[in-house]
Formats: C-alpha cells, sequence, structure tokens
C-alpha cells in the first residue's frame, strides 16, 4: 500500500495544472503579455521621433566623445536608459509592462529572467491616451484573473477530493483515471472501478483521462 501525503497531492495538483491545460494559457498568456508591452514601448519610441537603432547610435557616439583624450564635455549616461519594463500611464491607468511577458516588474517567467530583457524605454512616465491600447491591456488582465480562479478551483477541489483517501491504492480504485495524475516514481496497482465519488466531474476539472474522445 502507498500511503497518500501532501507531496503526492502537491504533485498531483502540479500535473493537473498540465492536462487541464491551465499552464499552457498561462504560458500564451505571459507571451501576449510580453507583446503588448513591446507594442507600448514601439508607440512610445514614435512619440518621440527615435527608433532602437538611433538610440544605439547616439549611446556609441556619446561614449566615444567621453572617452576621447580631448574630451571638453563629459555627458553622463543613466544606467536606468535601459530597462527590463515599461512604466507608462495607460489612459490614466499606472501601469507596469514587463518584456518578458511578468505580471509585475523583475519577475521571472518562462521566457526568461527579467534582467535578459532590458530594452529603450522612457526616463520618466509617460502619459497615453489611447482607448483600443488600454482595452487590450485590460483584456489581458482579465485573461489572468481568469487563469488564477481555475487555478483556485484546481486546487481547491482536487485537494479535498484526494484528502479522503489514505492510500493511493483506494483512490485508483474509485476514481481510475488519477492514475494519470500521480507521480512517475509510484509503482502503477491495477485495481477495479467504483463510483464513490464524482469522478466525471473531477476528469473534466484536470482535463483526464488524457484519450478521452
Amino acid at each position: 500500500m502507498t500511503h497518500m501525503n501532501a507531496g503526492i497531492r502537491e504533485a498531483m495538483i502540479e500535473k493537473a495544472l498540465v492536462t487541464s491545460g491551465i499552464n499552457e494559457r498561462r504560458l500564451v498568456l505571459t507571451q501576449d503579455r510580453a507583446n503588448f508591452a513591446e507594442k507600448v514601448r514601439q508607440v512610445l519610441l514614435g512619440l518621440g521621433d527615435v527608433t532602437d537603432a538611433i538610440l544605439d547610435e547616439r549611446k556609441a557616439l556619446i561614449e566615444k566623445w567621453n572617452n576621447h583624450e580631448y574630451n571638453i564635455q563629459y555627458i553622463n549616461l543613466y544606467g536606468s536608459s535601459k530597462q527590463s519594463h515599461l512604466d507608462v500611464n495607460l489612459n490614466g491607468m499606472a501601469v507596469d509592462l514587463c518584456f518578458n511577458g511578468a505580471s509585475a516588474r523583475n519577475g521571472d517567467t518562462p521566457l526568461g529572467k527579467s534582467a535578459e530583457f532590458k530594452r529603450w524605454v522612457s526616463y520618466s512616465r509617460k502619459n497615453i491616451a489611447d482607448a483600443a491600447l488600454a482595452d487590450e491591456f485590460m483584456s489581458l488582465e482579465k485573461r489572468a484573473e481568469d487563469l488564477k480562479g481555475e487555478e483556485q478551483t484546481l486546487r481547491a477541489t482536487l485537494t479535498a477530493a484526494t484528502k479522503r483517501f489514505r492510500t493511493i491504492e483506494k483512490m485508483k480504485e474509485e476514481w481510475p483515471a488519477s492514475a494519470e495524475l500521480l507521480p512517475d516514481d509510484l509503482p502503477v496497482v491495477q485495481t477495479g472501478t467504483g463510483v464513490a465519488l464524482a469522478v466525471d466531474d473531477l476528469n473534466a476539472i484536470c482535463g483526464i483521462p488524457k484519450d478521452k474522445a
């Protein structure tokens, strides 16, 4: 007999986040956040009548002046000229838009660490009055909130369901498809079936079995 414990429950939840599609949709949302941040950054560059290439060229020229043996005036280049996030006032909303798709500045995502996504940004918060961009941002926020709610429901439901069982074997007897959520290093035990659990509801929440029609 294999006794159920908190570690097994958490491993099942992590697998269910995959089988349910929540993790995949979260990754898509992260990429969409990153794309939106870059979209807004390009709008600001356009309003400032510059491009990344122009800013890179100017930076190189200033560095050349500063390093010249007979430079007349040293021009300070602030290290904050490039950041991993954009601080902008979007239709009255003060928001941080992260180029790696994080929901908050300095956060890491599957796309990469925050420090790997530094780009030219405005040295201070700028205002953008654009209803379409504001609507797009709010749509991203709504998707994030919905995913958070789905994950909370999955975690609560799966935790409550698995706490009913003291052993893995008993759980698999009443909920056969739960075997797909178990850690790979657990022994596979052939069991019978039962109807004590609302298995259809659990399967729907967790996105199992994988070979369902």
